[in-house]
């Protein structure tokens, strides 16, 4: 038989490959980072919180993606998803434990949930805000590339990162302050947090973080 070669079927099994392998990748990813959540915070209810937003910032992001893409007569390319599940699952997690911290050390410095969750959002939302206009701008760069399908994942990117920044912003605060200290079931008490140690300090020092 002919040997059938060329740049179109070399995609097309990549993304076969891709396919077949996602949902098992996406499931390595979810189980460690909810090890990862479950380790740190000592909660069941934690991993919930933090992969639930994921999950909606998905479903949102994948479907606002097809209608833009369809509004502007353009296809959403197949290498999208998996860059998609990666990069949600990264952007929410990271936002969320900011979220989380500071939840957790208020609650445990006496104050009410819903006042614990506002100064919180006050508190971390410069910092979660910086940050994602620097992925998102970082991502829409690509649409100076040379190959057509690097340019085309720039503006999907960039709008995924936008849709991960309002969910984590608005549902994970909005969760922390109905649940309050629930949301760090069962490991959570109420108690004055210990004084940091020295390298804790030398180490999130502004000159060192900074480097």
């Amino acid at each position: 038989p002919a040997l059938r070669t060329g740049a179109l079927l070399a995609r097309q099994a990549e993304f076969d490959q891709i396919q077949r392998s996602l949902p098992w990748v996406t499931l390595a990813t979810v189980a460690f980072i909810a090890l990862i959540l479950l380790a740190t915070f000592r909660s069941v209810i934690v991993p919930l919180i933090v992969l639930g937003t994921a999950g909606i910032a998905y479903a949102i992001a994948i479907r606002l993606l097809a209608w833009v893409a369809e509004e502007r007569n353009q296809q959403v390319p197949k290498e999208v998803e998996p860059v998609l599940v990666a990069l949600l699952l990264g952007l929410v997690t990271d936002y969320a434990i900011f979220f989380l911290a500071g939840m957790r050390r208020r609650l445990g410095e006496g104050e009410g949930r819903v006042a614990a969750a506002d100064e919180t959002a006050r508190e971390n939302l410069p910092i979660i805000l910086t940050a994602g206009l620097i992925v998102g701008l970082g991502s829409f760069s690509l649409v100076v590339g040379r190959l057509e399908v690097v340019r085309a994942f720039g503006p999907g990117m960039a709008l995924a990162v936008a849709v991960a920044l309002a969910v984590s912003t608005t549902f994970v605060a909005a969760v922390l302050a109905l649940l309050g200290r629930f949301a760090f079931w069962p490991s959570f008490h109420a108690s004055k947090p210990q004084g940091q140690s020295r390298v804790w300090r030398m180490l999130t020092a502004r000159p060192v973080s900074g480097l």
